[in-house]
Protein backbone atom coordinates (compact mmCIF):
# COMPACT_ATOMS: atom_id res chain seq x y z
CA UNK A 1 0.00 0.00 0.00
CA UNK A 2 2.79 2.42 0.91
CA UNK A 3 4.61 1.79 -2.39
CA UNK A 4 1.41 2.19 -4.40
CA UNK A 5 0.54 5.49 -2.72
CA UNK A 6 4.11 6.70 -3.12
CA UNK A 7 4.09 5.92 -6.86
CA UNK A 8 0.66 7.39 -7.58
CA UNK A 9 1.12 10.49 -5.45
CA UNK A 10 4.58 11.28 -6.87
CA UNK A 11 3.35 10.95 -10.48
CA UNK A 12 0.32 13.16 -9.92
CA UNK A 13 1.75 15.73 -7.49
CA UNK A 14 2.66 18.36 -10.09
CA UNK A 15 -0.81 18.06 -11.68
CA UNK A 16 -2.71 18.92 -8.50
CA UNK A 17 -3.39 22.65 -8.54
CA UNK A 18 -6.89 22.81 -6.98
CA UNK A 19 -7.33 23.38 -3.24
CA UNK A 20 -7.92 20.34 -1.07
CA UNK A 21 -11.12 19.72 0.91
CA UNK A 22 -11.00 21.61 4.25
CA UNK A 23 -10.59 19.47 7.38
CA UNK A 24 -13.90 20.74 8.73
CA UNK A 25 -15.65 19.40 5.62
CA UNK A 26 -13.77 16.09 5.77
CA UNK A 27 -15.07 15.43 9.27
CA UNK A 28 -18.67 15.60 8.01
CA UNK A 29 -18.23 12.43 5.94
CA UNK A 30 -19.54 9.67 8.17
CA UNK A 31 -18.48 6.50 6.34
CA UNK A 32 -17.52 3.29 8.06
CA UNK A 33 -13.82 3.45 9.06
CA UNK A 34 -11.30 1.81 6.69
CA UNK A 35 -9.12 -1.15 7.77
CA UNK A 36 -6.30 -0.21 10.15
CA UNK A 37 -3.60 -0.60 7.50
CA UNK A 38 -5.20 2.25 5.49
CA UNK A 39 -5.58 4.42 8.60
CA UNK A 40 -1.84 3.98 9.18
CA UNK A 41 -1.11 5.69 5.86
CA UNK A 42 -3.80 8.37 6.36
CA UNK A 43 -6.16 6.95 3.71
CA UNK A 44 -9.80 7.77 4.44
CA UNK A 45 -12.72 5.52 3.55
CA UNK A 46 -14.51 8.34 1.67
CA UNK A 47 -13.80 8.70 -2.05
CA UNK A 48 -14.30 12.48 -2.03
CA UNK A 49 -12.03 13.00 0.98
CA UNK A 50 -9.21 11.07 -0.71
CA UNK A 51 -9.72 12.19 -4.31
CA UNK A 52 -11.16 15.71 -3.96
CA UNK A 53 -8.04 17.68 -4.93
CA UNK A 54 -7.27 15.48 -7.93
CA UNK A 55 -10.90 15.53 -9.07
CA UNK A 56 -11.18 19.32 -8.78
CA UNK A 57 -7.92 19.78 -10.71
CA UNK A 58 -9.23 17.57 -13.54
CA UNK A 59 -12.60 19.39 -13.59
CA UNK A 60 -10.91 22.80 -13.76
CA UNK A 61 -8.74 21.64 -16.67
CA UNK A 62 -11.82 20.19 -18.39
CA UNK A 63 -13.69 23.49 -17.95
CA UNK A 64 -10.82 25.29 -19.72
CA UNK A 65 -10.94 22.62 -22.46
CA UNK A 66 -14.70 23.03 -23.01
CA UNK A 67 -14.27 26.81 -23.18
CA UNK A 68 -11.60 26.39 -25.89
CA UNK A 69 -13.80 23.90 -27.79
CA UNK A 70 -16.69 26.39 -27.82
CA UNK A 71 -14.38 29.17 -29.05
CA UNK A 72 -12.98 26.82 -31.69
CA UNK A 73 -16.49 26.12 -32.99
CA UNK A 74 -17.58 29.77 -32.92
CA UNK A 75 -14.51 31.46 -34.39
CA UNK A 76 -14.21 31.66 -38.16
CA UNK A 77 -11.53 29.13 -39.27
CA UNK A 78 -10.25 31.67 -41.82
CA UNK A 79 -9.16 34.06 -39.09
CA UNK A 80 -5.40 34.25 -38.79
CA UNK A 81 -5.19 33.33 -35.08
CA UNK A 82 -7.69 30.45 -35.27
CA UNK A 83 -4.87 27.90 -35.77
CA UNK A 84 -3.28 29.01 -32.49
CA UNK A 85 -6.60 28.61 -30.73
CA UNK A 86 -6.95 25.07 -32.11
CA UNK A 87 -3.40 24.24 -31.10
CA UNK A 88 -4.12 25.48 -27.57
CA UNK A 89 -7.25 23.32 -27.48
CA UNK A 90 -5.28 20.19 -28.42
CA UNK A 91 -2.56 20.98 -25.87
CA UNK A 92 -5.14 21.32 -23.08
CA UNK A 93 -6.98 18.17 -24.23
CA UNK A 94 -3.77 16.14 -24.09
CA UNK A 95 -3.00 17.67 -20.69
CA UNK A 96 -6.43 16.56 -19.40
CA UNK A 97 -5.78 13.02 -20.66
CA UNK A 98 -2.40 13.02 -18.90
CA UNK A 99 -4.10 14.05 -15.65
CA UNK A 100 -6.74 11.32 -15.99
CA UNK A 101 -4.21 8.57 -16.69
CA UNK A 102 -2.01 9.69 -13.81
CA UNK A 103 -5.03 9.54 -11.49
CA UNK A 104 -6.30 6.07 -12.45
CA UNK A 105 -4.48 4.09 -9.75
CA UNK A 106 -5.61 6.26 -6.86
CA UNK A 107 -9.10 6.71 -8.29
CA UNK A 108 -9.81 2.97 -8.40
CA UNK A 109 -8.25 2.38 -4.99
CA UNK A 110 -10.32 5.09 -3.32
CA UNK A 111 -13.51 4.06 -5.14
CA UNK A 112 -13.15 0.45 -3.99
CA UNK A 113 -12.63 1.64 -0.42
CA UNK A 114 -15.76 3.77 -0.72
CA UNK A 115 -17.83 0.78 -1.87
CA UNK A 116 -16.82 -1.11 1.26
CA UNK A 117 -17.46 1.77 3.67
CA UNK A 118 -20.63 3.51 2.47
CA UNK A 119 -23.37 4.43 4.93
CA UNK A 120 -26.70 4.94 3.16
CA UNK A 121 -27.93 6.92 6.17
CA UNK A 122 -25.42 9.72 5.55
CA UNK A 123 -26.05 12.19 2.70
CA UNK A 124 -22.39 13.03 2.10
CA UNK A 125 -21.50 9.33 2.10
CA UNK A 126 -24.12 8.71 -0.60
CA UNK A 127 -22.81 11.71 -2.58
CA UNK A 128 -19.26 10.38 -2.36
CA UNK A 129 -20.48 6.95 -3.47
CA UNK A 130 -22.31 8.43 -6.50
CA UNK A 131 -19.29 10.55 -7.50
CA UNK A 132 -17.03 7.48 -7.30
CA UNK A 133 -19.38 5.59 -9.65
CA UNK A 134 -19.42 8.52 -12.10
CA UNK A 135 -15.61 8.71 -12.02
CA UNK A 136 -15.25 4.97 -12.64
CA UNK A 137 -17.74 5.20 -15.51
CA UNK A 138 -15.84 8.12 -17.05
CA UNK A 139 -12.56 6.23 -16.59
CA UNK A 140 -14.02 3.12 -18.28
CA UNK A 141 -15.22 5.27 -21.19
CA UNK A 142 -11.74 6.78 -21.71
CA UNK A 143 -10.14 3.31 -21.64
CA UNK A 144 -12.68 2.01 -24.20
CA UNK A 145 -12.01 5.01 -26.44
CA UNK A 146 -8.26 4.41 -26.10
CA UNK A 147 -8.76 0.76 -27.11
CA UNK A 148 -10.86 1.83 -30.11
CA UNK A 149 -8.06 4.12 -31.32
CA UNK A 150 -5.54 1.31 -30.85
CA UNK A 151 -7.70 -0.99 -32.99
CA UNK A 152 -7.80 1.68 -35.73
CA UNK A 153 -4.01 1.77 -35.65
CA UNK A 154 -3.91 -2.02 -35.86
CA UNK A 155 -6.07 -1.82 -39.01
CA UNK A 156 -3.54 0.60 -40.52
CA UNK A 157 -0.72 -1.88 -39.83
CA UNK A 158 -2.67 -4.79 -41.37
CA UNK A 159 -4.06 -2.99 -44.43
CA UNK A 160 -0.86 -1.20 -45.47
CA UNK A 161 1.95 -3.72 -46.11
CA UNK A 162 4.42 -1.16 -47.48
CA UNK A 163 6.25 1.12 -45.08
CA UNK A 164 5.54 4.22 -47.20
CA UNK A 165 1.75 3.73 -47.25
CA UNK A 166 1.76 2.83 -43.58
CA UNK A 167 3.62 6.04 -42.71
CA UNK A 168 1.14 8.16 -44.69
CA UNK A 169 -1.83 6.53 -42.99
CA UNK A 170 -0.29 7.06 -39.56
CA UNK A 171 0.31 10.73 -40.36
CA UNK A 172 -3.34 11.03 -41.40
CA UNK A 173 -4.40 9.26 -38.19
CA UNK A 174 -2.32 11.66 -36.07
CA UNK A 175 -3.79 14.64 -37.92
CA UNK A 176 -7.33 13.43 -37.20
CA UNK A 177 -6.59 12.67 -33.53
CA UNK A 178 -4.37 15.55 -32.43
CA UNK A 179 -6.23 15.78 -29.14
CA UNK A 180 -5.22 12.22 -28.23
CA UNK A 181 -1.54 12.22 -29.21
CA UNK A 182 -0.43 11.87 -25.58
CA UNK A 183 -1.78 8.29 -25.76
CA UNK A 184 0.50 7.34 -28.66
CA UNK A 185 3.24 9.84 -29.52
CA UNK A 186 5.87 8.68 -27.03
CA UNK A 187 5.58 5.01 -28.02
CA UNK A 188 6.80 2.98 -30.98
CA UNK A 189 4.10 1.96 -33.45
CA UNK A 190 5.49 -1.13 -35.19
CA UNK A 191 3.36 -3.42 -32.98
CA UNK A 192 0.08 -3.22 -31.07
CA UNK A 193 1.93 -4.17 -27.86
CA UNK A 194 4.17 -1.10 -28.19
CA UNK A 195 1.42 1.46 -28.82
CA UNK A 196 -0.67 -0.04 -25.99
CA UNK A 197 1.96 0.61 -23.29
CA UNK A 198 -0.07 3.31 -21.53
CA UNK A 199 -3.17 1.11 -21.59
CA UNK A 200 -1.28 -1.88 -20.14
CA UNK A 201 0.31 0.31 -17.47
CA UNK A 202 -3.09 1.71 -16.48
CA UNK A 203 -4.71 -1.74 -16.33
CA UNK A 204 -1.89 -2.85 -14.03
CA UNK A 205 -2.66 0.04 -11.69
CA UNK A 206 -6.32 -0.97 -11.64
CA UNK A 207 -5.52 -4.62 -10.85
CA UNK A 208 -3.11 -3.55 -8.10
CA UNK A 209 -5.86 -1.40 -6.59
CA UNK A 210 -8.17 -4.42 -6.54
CA UNK A 211 -5.45 -6.52 -4.89
CA UNK A 212 -4.67 -3.87 -2.24
CA UNK A 213 -8.30 -3.37 -1.24
CA UNK A 214 -9.18 -7.08 -1.13
CA UNK A 215 -6.02 -8.89 -0.02
CA UNK A 216 -4.64 -6.55 2.66
CA UNK A 217 -5.39 -9.23 5.29
CA UNK A 218 -3.33 -11.77 3.31
CA UNK A 219 0.08 -10.08 2.91
CA UNK A 220 1.82 -13.17 1.52
CA UNK A 221 -0.67 -13.55 -1.35
CA UNK A 222 -0.68 -9.79 -1.89
CA UNK A 223 3.12 -9.51 -2.09
CA UNK A 224 3.36 -12.51 -4.45
CA UNK A 225 0.76 -10.92 -6.75
CA UNK A 226 2.71 -7.64 -6.71
CA UNK A 227 5.93 -9.49 -7.53
CA UNK A 228 4.25 -11.31 -10.42
CA UNK A 229 3.01 -8.04 -11.92
CA UNK A 230 6.50 -6.52 -11.55
CA UNK A 231 8.12 -9.47 -13.36
CA UNK A 232 5.54 -9.26 -16.16
CA UNK A 233 6.14 -5.53 -16.59
CA UNK A 234 9.95 -5.91 -16.71
CA UNK A 235 9.64 -8.72 -19.27
CA UNK A 236 7.23 -6.62 -21.35
CA UNK A 237 9.54 -3.56 -21.32
CA UNK A 238 12.62 -5.60 -22.26
CA UNK A 239 10.92 -7.62 -25.03
CA UNK A 240 8.76 -4.91 -26.65
CA UNK A 241 10.82 -1.79 -25.74
CA UNK A 242 7.68 0.31 -26.36
CA UNK A 243 8.99 3.79 -25.42
CA UNK A 244 10.64 5.88 -28.14
CA UNK A 245 12.91 7.93 -25.86
CA UNK A 246 15.83 5.77 -24.73
CA UNK A 247 16.29 7.66 -21.45
CA UNK A 248 12.62 7.27 -20.53
CA UNK A 249 12.70 3.58 -21.46
CA UNK A 250 15.82 2.94 -19.37
CA UNK A 251 14.35 4.86 -16.43
CA UNK A 252 11.13 2.85 -16.64
CA UNK A 253 13.01 -0.46 -16.69
CA UNK A 254 15.26 0.74 -13.87
CA UNK A 255 12.29 1.70 -11.70
CA UNK A 256 10.54 -1.61 -12.40
CA UNK A 257 13.68 -3.53 -11.40
CA UNK A 258 13.75 -1.59 -8.12
CA UNK A 259 10.12 -2.58 -7.56
CA UNK A 260 11.03 -6.22 -8.27
CA UNK A 261 13.76 -6.08 -5.60
CA UNK A 262 11.37 -4.45 -3.12
CA UNK A 263 8.64 -6.99 -3.86
CA UNK A 264 11.06 -9.92 -3.47
CA UNK A 265 12.00 -8.58 -0.03
CA UNK A 266 8.32 -8.16 0.85
CA UNK A 267 7.55 -11.73 -0.28
CA UNK A 268 10.36 -13.10 1.92
CA UNK A 269 9.17 -11.05 4.89
CA UNK A 270 5.53 -12.10 4.41
CA UNK A 271 6.52 -15.78 4.10
CA UNK A 272 8.56 -15.49 7.30
CA UNK A 273 5.59 -13.88 9.06
CA UNK A 274 3.18 -16.49 7.75
CA UNK A 275 5.25 -19.45 8.88
CA UNK A 276 6.72 -17.65 11.93
CA UNK A 277 10.26 -18.15 10.67
CA UNK A 278 13.29 -15.93 10.25
CA UNK A 279 15.33 -14.09 12.83
CA UNK A 280 14.67 -10.53 13.92
CA UNK A 281 18.01 -9.50 12.39
CA UNK A 282 17.09 -10.83 8.94
CA UNK A 283 13.72 -9.05 9.06
CA UNK A 284 15.39 -5.79 10.04
CA UNK A 285 17.81 -6.11 7.11
CA UNK A 286 14.99 -6.79 4.69
CA UNK A 287 13.11 -3.79 6.09
CA UNK A 288 16.19 -1.61 5.61
CA UNK A 289 16.47 -2.89 2.02
CA UNK A 290 12.86 -1.90 1.32
CA UNK A 291 13.45 1.59 2.77
CA UNK A 292 16.68 2.00 0.78
CA UNK A 293 15.03 0.92 -2.49
CA UNK A 294 12.15 3.31 -1.84
CA UNK A 295 14.61 6.19 -1.40
CA UNK A 296 16.45 5.18 -4.59
CA UNK A 297 13.12 4.97 -6.44
CA UNK A 298 12.25 8.54 -5.38
CA UNK A 299 15.64 10.04 -6.22
CA UNK A 300 15.94 8.18 -9.55
CA UNK A 301 12.79 9.87 -10.88
CA UNK A 302 14.38 13.30 -10.39
CA UNK A 303 17.71 12.15 -11.86
CA UNK A 304 16.17 10.73 -15.02
CA UNK A 305 14.02 13.84 -15.50
CA UNK A 306 17.17 15.97 -15.19
CA UNK A 307 18.99 13.74 -17.70
CA UNK A 308 16.09 14.05 -20.14
CA UNK A 309 16.11 17.85 -19.75
CA UNK A 310 19.88 18.08 -20.33
CA UNK A 311 19.56 15.86 -23.41
CA UNK A 312 16.73 18.02 -24.81
CA UNK A 313 18.85 21.19 -24.34
CA UNK A 314 21.84 19.51 -26.02
CA UNK A 315 19.76 18.42 -29.04
CA UNK A 316 18.20 21.89 -29.32
CA UNK A 317 21.54 23.69 -29.52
Amino acid sequence: LQLALLTWKSSFLFLKFAPDLPDSAKRKFDDNPPPSIFVKYEVDSSFLVNFFQSLMSILIAMAVLFFLIILDKKINPLKKWHKYLRKARFIVQNFVLTMIYNAYGGMFLFALLQFKAIKFTNGLSILSFMVSILCLGAGAFVICWHLLLLMKQEDIRKNNPTAENKEKEFEKFNEQNQGFLTLFNDFKREKFGQQAFLLFFTLRQIFLSIIITNLYAHPMVESIAFLLFSFIMVAYLVIYRPIEDVIVLVSQIYNEIILVIVNIALVIMSVQDHFLQGSLDSRNRLGELVILMSLIFNSSIALFLAAKGIRAIYLYF
